[in-house]
């Protein structure tokens, strides 16, 4: 078990990755913030929500170039950092 696990990577714009509660099949929050260096020109708006679909309850949000993206007890997949720091 993890209490806290944070990375962040930069690759044409920011990527961190928060995990807080890690256990072998379930994390209480898994938390990513993407942003780039190559901004839009649209105004693009996405706002998702999901219930019980590898999490409990999840969120997203993306305007134009940044996206911030949340789930609550996640148990199908949860993300494993150690593979992201691989990379």
């Amino acid at each position: 078990m993890k209490l806290f696990d944070f990375h962040t990577i930069w690759d044409y714009g920011r990527d961190i990755y928060l995990t807080i509660g890690q256990f072998k099949n379930f994390h209480i929050l898994d938390a990513t913030f993407h942003s780039s260096c190559y901004l839009e020109w649209e105004p693009n708006i996405n706002l998702s929500v999901g219930i019980f679909n590898g999490s409990v309850f999840s969120f997203g949000i993306r305007i134009f170039s940044l996206s911030l993206t949340m789930s609550f007890i996640s148990y199908r997949g949860p993300m494993n950092l150690s593979h992201i720091r691989e990379l």
